[in-house]
């Protein structure tokens, strides 16, 4: 995916073009003197503001003003241009582009309940699953980051795969209460594969785990193996 920022050249010319729209694709360069841009991907509210555009007939007629009057193209050009620079001056990388708009997206994969939770997340956590988010979409789903956000986002968790049962077992080091476990659902729901079963334990609620030296107590007693 390209953008605005990649490879500038202030001598090249923009063009507001719609036609070809896709969510994935920001601009057209074919290496002409011009190169047209999706402004519907980031800049919709810029060039059809809402304040404008009723209706489609409103937003046919601005569009048809951006391909064919002159005056447009050349105010569009220059506006895009100072977009352009200004995500260079910003430092935009095309990583963080991906985690904006996974930050977009991310409520089409969550119930009302945990799009509510992510929304309150702290900024350090929601950019965890989002950077996650990105490279899963990188690995194209192939690779389960399950366990890496369960990590990152609880620090102690051992995972026990069971292949004779298809069930995986996992041991969270942090307490059962209300806000661990929409985590944990949250988490679940980004990342699990769906034809994988789960089990669950938390703090004080597992079997003895030898690895684990927190595991192997009863009450204050420690069980040596």
């Amino acid at each position: 995916m390209a953008y605005i920022w990649e490879n500038y050249n202030y001598e090249r010319r923009f063009e507001v073009d719609i036609e070809n729209t896709s969510s994935y694709v920001e601009i057209w360069d074919d290496g002409g003197e011009s190169i047209k841009v999706n402004v519907l991907k980031r800049f919709e509210n810029i060039f059809f503001p809402e304040g404008i555009i009723k209706d489609s007939e409103d937003f046919k007629e601005l569009e048809d003003k951006y391909k064919n009057i002159d005056k447009y193209k050349w105010i569009s050009n220059i506006l895009l241009h100072y977009l352009a620079q200004l995500d260079l001056l910003k430092g935009i990388t095309r990583k963080e582009e991906m985690i904006q708009m996974k930050n977009k997206e991310v409520h089409k994969y969550l119930n009302d309940e945990l799009n509510s939770f992510f929304l309150r997340l702290n900024q350090e956590n929601q950019y965890k699953i989002l950077n996650l988010l990105v490279e899963k979409e990188k690995r194209e789903n192939r690779v389960s980051l399950f366990d890496t956000a369960l990590k990152e986002l609880f620090g102690t968790v051992q995972i026990y795969d069971d292949s004779y049962d298809e069930i995986i077992y996992i041991y969270v080091d942090a307490e059962e209460n209300e806000y661990n476990q929409k985590m944990y659902e949250l988490i679940k729901t980004l990342f699990k594969d769906m034809f994988v079963q789960d089990y669950v334990m938390w703090k004080n609620q597992h079997p003895g785990i030898i690895e684990i030296e927190k595991t192997m107590k009863i009450g204050l007693i420690s069980v040596n193996m």
